[in-house]
């Protein structure tokens, strides 16, 4: 179990909250790598491996933060070319990475100085001030770093502070420069410095990723400033599109209409001209009567037809007129009689059938 302590007597300060959110973050970090699973740990410690260079002397020993790698001994004050072929063959990804360079304490200065409690709260300020006191060189010359040895006892606190020239580094970063490798930070050899590079060079990775994220923010901006542009313009031109279409679209309609009001008389008179005329009508009947009928009388009104007459059997006629196909509503209207040559007497009520419309506007 985790236990938080908070002191609620501490002045909160700015570089107090961002010591505070550092080590947080580095405690959590922690906490989550231990919970990792094996497999999944060394995973992650494959994918972010780093890479520290040990300079001592003529020697430079590259050593990956995982056991997976062994040691790279290299001779320092071999040819440039032989170095990068060598560093490019056996460890590439110090190629690919920044790396850590350690060097001996003796390359730089060590100070050791009292200050009061009150500056620990702005501790990196307060030894940038006294850097020309501490140091043969200006203090634009150099990088440094410091840190509180003990927690403060009588009202001060000790303070390591660790010095190297500028000149100094620059030239190891030149050097490591031509072999192809970039540096992230330097440090003294067993002990908790960091100095910053004084040229920080991108790694070719680093350099794609910039391209590849700048070309990715082009494209996004241009996507947030075309896209109203584009929609605009395609807006507009469907606009344009329908005007252009909109006289056509009317004159089509004025055309259908005036196409129905043609129509009209035409299907009247095609409808008339279609209905069968009384030739053949008779025709018809003269046809499909037998020869025993004698018509009496015989009425054509458009498309009704009434006749009568005798015959042998009337109910059989009635049925001989409405299986042709010819007539409609076939029906006896009338009673039926005999004669007195025994024949029967009829009246049959029918229609000629209504014509099909064809090409009829609708």
């Amino acid at each position: 179990m985790t236990t938080l302590r908070f002191d609620l007597k501490t002045q909160i300060t700015w570089p107090g909250l961002v010591d505070a959110a550092r080590r947080f973050l580095a405690w959590w970090q922690e906490r989550l790598w231990e919970v990792l699973p094996g497999p999944l740990r060394a995973h992650a410690t494959a994918a972010f491996d780093g890479w520290t260079a040990h300079l001592d002397g003529r020697t430079m020993r590259l050593r990956a933060a995982s056991a997976d790698h062994d040691d790279l001994v290299l001779d320092y004050d071999a040819a440039d070319d032989e170095l990068r072929a060598r560093v490019a063959q056996l460890a590439p990804a110090c190629l690919r990475r920044r790396v850590d360079v350690v060097i001996p304490p003796d390359q730089g200065l060590l100070r050791s100085v009292h200050l009061p409690a009150a500056a620990q709260q702005r501790l990196r300020s307060v030894i940038e001030l006294q850097l020309d006191r501490l140091s043969p060189f200006r203090a634009g010359d150099v990088r440094f770093d410091c840190r509180s040895v003990d927690a403060p006892s009588g009202g001060e606190i000790a303070v390591e502070i660790g010095i190297v020239p500028r000149q100094r580094l620059r030239e190891i970063e030149q050097r490591l420069g031509r072999l192809g490798i970039a540096v992230r930070r330097f440090g003294f050899d067993g002990m908790p410095f960091s100095f910053a590079p004084v040229e920080p060079r991108r790694t070719s990775h680093e350099k794609l990723q910039y391209v590849l994220a700048g070309i990715a923010a082009a494209a996004f901006l241009c996507a947030v400033v075309l896209t109203p542009i584009l929609r605009a313009a395609e807006i507009d031109g469907l606009a344009a599109d329908v005007g252009r279409l909109r006289g056509p679209a009317h004159q089509a309609v004025s055309l259908q209409d005036e196409l129905r009001r043609a129509q009209a008389p035409l299907n009247a008179a095609a409808s008339v001209l279609a209905r069968p005329g009384a030739l053949d009508i008779l025709r018809s009947l003269t046809e499909i009567l037998p020869a025993d009928v004698q018509l009496t009388d015989l009425k054509i009104d458009g498309a009704a037809i009434r006749l009568s007459g005798y015959g042998s059997n009337a109910a059989r006629l009635a049925t001989l007129l409405r299986g042709s196909g010819r007539f409609a509503h076939v029906h006896l209207s009338g009673p039926v009689g005999k004669a007195a040559d025994g024949r029967e007497r009829f009246e049959i009520e029918m229609a000629a059938p209504a014509p099909r419309m064809r090409g009829a506007v609708r």
